[in-house]
């Protein structure tokens, strides 16, 4: 063999060897990810197993077909996709995501690229597109999106630089504080907090954490554009680049003005109606709740309160009255002027004598019957009273339970207020406690007093 033929056989060995390398590459690409051939006019001529698993056909299936067999009806007849045919038959590549149809209307989001393959004339005379399935990856995409989109329309969401420039606010922050976006742009946070805060060791710490990456949450009280205060639950988040290293914060603000003032007028209800149940023990009702500065549901439990603490004192004050007029009937001073009564009239005397006595005999013994009658109905206004006690102190605690119910509706709402309130519930729920004991021993006295009373009603009748 000569030196040419040498030579010869060299270079289709080194020749031989790059086209094993493209195969074995191919092979590779091939396991990878999805492959479909198409001539330039866009029939399938070939597709890999990877590419027909994705879509779900078999290779007979797609062979023959024209491409658009894989995109929607609607944007098969657009003039977008006849360019898009058109611009890849004269050699333009394309590479983006696209949503293409399966099997069953099976919908599949993929990234692909579409190589046109060019002949020894500088002509394309077929189509390459290298698939990869990014459906999952897009759909979590779309969670992403829906949930932003959410959260814009629902709060207020301010963007902020490391340093703590104000890059955006979306429209519900701007509302609410009254700037516009470019009045904000560009303006370091601390014009939102005024001066006392901003220079504070809280404020330089907040943000100390929020570069090294940590997420804070706050209860803070902001600044609008006229200088008016809006009280705000924030939430300031970190974002980190795929190194982990922050780059921006996101602020999240709920504006919870409203909760607050309910707040403090709960609070002060509260606190009104400790001191008008602690005025109604002495069976006074003088002092009620104010309703001024009240609304809603605060407004009508209030105004509940006041009215069943006079009911409850007027109870209380008809009982009283009540014992005072049972002491005139009771006692041994009034039975032993009766016996003295009887000795007198069977004692002898002259005709005339014992005709008057019998007659002042008879007037007494008629006033002892409306006395019984009147007694009587006192026994059943002192059992009524007790009643009426006891309704009265069952719905001072149901109103002790009711102010509680409400403070939690008011701490489920916003998480602000929880130790204050359960505070002056607990001593509402303490005073009930006291007053149904008392009335216990009230209503067990009320039992014996009726008691005496059916002793002296029925001597009485047998006088």
């Amino acid at each position: 063999m000569g030196i040419f033929d040498r030579g010869k056989v060299s270079a289709e060995a080194k020749q031989n060897a790059l086209i094993r390398e493209m195969e074995r590459e191919l092979a590779a690409v091939h396991k990878s990810m999805g492959m479909i051939e198409f001539s330039p006019d866009g029939i399938i001529l070939n597709a890999n197993d990877n590419f027909l698993k994705l879509m779900g056909y078999t290779l007979d299936e797609v062979k023959g077909q024209h491409h658009s067999m894989f995109v929607d009806p609607i944007y098969h007849k657009s003039t977008e996709y006849l360019s898009f045919l058109e611009k890849l038959g004269s050699g333009v590549s394309f590479s983006a995501q696209y949503k293409r149809i399966g099997v069953v209307k099976k919908e599949v989001w993929i990234q692909a690229t579409y190589n046109p393959v060019t002949n020894a004339n500088g002509n394309p005379h077929k189509i390459i597109k290298f698939v990869t399935d990014i459906t999952e990856q897009k759909k979590q995409a779309a969670i992403f999106e829906g949930q932003l989109i959410a959260i814009n329309k629902s709060m207020a969401v301010l963007e902020l630089s490391l340093d703590g420039i104000i890059i955006s606010a979306n429209d519900n922050f701007l509302h609410i504080m009254g700037f516009t976006q470019d009045e904000i742009r560009g303006k370091h946070h601390r014009i939102l907090v005024g001066s006392n805060y901003s220079e504070s060791p809280e404020y330089r710490q907040l943000w100390g954490k929020l570069v090294q990456g940590e997420h804070c949450l706050a209860q803070e009280k902001l600044l609008g554009k006229k200088g008016q205060e809006v009280d705000f639950q924030a939430s300031y988040n970190p974002i980190l680049d795929p190194d982990g290293k922050p780059f921006k914060i996101i602020q999240f603000v709920t504006d919870i003005t409203w909760e607050v003032k309910a707040t403090q007028a709960l609070t002060e209800a509260i606190a009104q109606a400790q001191n008008v149940i602690g005025t109604a023990r002495s069976a006074g009702a003088s002092q009620q709740i104010s309703l001024g500065s009240k609304a809603n549901e605060l407004a009508s439990l209030c105004s509940e309160i006041n009215a069943l603490v006079k009911d409850m004192a007027d109870a209380l004050v008809s009982i009283k009255e009540s014992s005072a007029a049972k002491s005139i009937t009771n006692g041994s001073s009034f039975k032993s002027k009766m016996s003295v009564l009887n000795s007198t009239a069977e004692a002898p005397r002259s005709g005339e004598e014992r005709q008057g006595i019998a007659v002042a005999v008879a007037e007494v013994r008629n006033l002892s019957q409306r006395s019984a009658s009147a007694v009587n109905n006192l026994r059943k206004l002192i059992a009524n009273g007790a009643a009426i006690v006891e309704s009265e102190a069952t719905q001072v605690v149901s109103s002790g339970s009711s102010i509680d119910t409400l403070a939690h509706k008011q701490q489920s709402s916003s998480p602000l207020f929880v130790a204050p309130i359960k505070a002056t519930t607990a001593t509402i729920n303490s005073a009930n406690s006291t007053k149904n004991s008392k009335n216990s021993s009230s209503r067990a006295k009320s039992r014996t007093t009726q008691k005496t009373v059916v002793i002296e009603f029925d001597e009485w009748e047998g006088f």
